[in-house]
């Protein structure tokens, strides 16, 4: 199910992705001969966040079982134009609490948890996604997102980028602490194409950075969710 979830998604990602110089479309070369699911479809054009999105609300209704819940995802513009994706759950009605046993009634116990729908809040806000779809070195608005990150730590911060290159990865990966871990599209295409490309310098970058737990594959993502 997974196997088959993470390749539509990467199907999408490759139809959309546009690459600006001959190492990216090395790289994507390289990453495409030991790609399994090769028949790209034709799809309508579609934001990045919304195809992250459309991957997480599959996925999480396939890992109900582990973790349960009304799960809500909302998808905006934040002001550095990088779309963000608030991963929230629904508040729980008594009816649903006590569907087992008696827990709650009325004002008596429970009265300021914002897991119970009687206590008046819409959602609860239970992690964040930064989608950042290209990493560029010069790029400003990634210092603002680090301090945007920095007066806001009410939740996990993810990030989840299409980034082809090993040394622009490590501006968020390395360069952000702030930010919980980095979720990559097809991170062990990845790593075997830049091992084809011999360059010993972004692999070791790339080693450092899987090693350290700090970039994870995309199909990590929904299972951290549901830790």
């Amino acid at each position: 199910m997974f196997v088959t979830l993470r390749n539509d998604f990467q199907n999408k990602i490759w139809r959309q992705m546009f690459l600006q110089n001959e190492e990216e479309r090395s790289l994507k070369n390289r990453m495409l001969g030991a790609y399994q699911h090769k028949s790209f479809i034709d799809n309508d054009s579609n934001s990045f966040g919304n195809l992250i999105l459309d991957f997480l609300e599959k996925s999480l209704s396939n890992l109900s079982h582990i973790r349960p819940g009304n799960w809500k995802f909302i998808n905006g513009l934040r002001a550095d134009d990088f779309e963000q994706i608030d991963v929230c759950r629904v508040p729980v009605c008594d009816e649903e609490i006590n569907r087992f046993q008696q827990l709650v009634s009325g004002n008596q116990v429970a009265n300021m948890t914002y897991l119970r729908q009687e206590n008046g809040k819409d959602f609860l806000l239970y992690a964040v996604i930064i989608c950042i779809e290209k990493i560029s070195m010069s790029d400003n608005r990634i210092d603002t997102l680090v301090s945007g990150v920095n007066i806001s730590r009410r939740c996990p911060y993810f990030v989840v980028t299409t980034e082809l290159i090993p040394s622009h990865l490590a501006r968020v990966v390395l360069g952000v602490g702030d930010i919980d871990c980095i979720y990559h599209f097809a991170l062990p295409e990845l790593i075997s194409a830049v091992e084809q490309a011999d360059n010993q310098d972004q692999l070791e970058m790339l080693q450092t950075m899987v090693e350290g737990r700090r970039l994870r594959d995309i199909s990590d993502l929904p299972f951290d969710l549901a830790v």
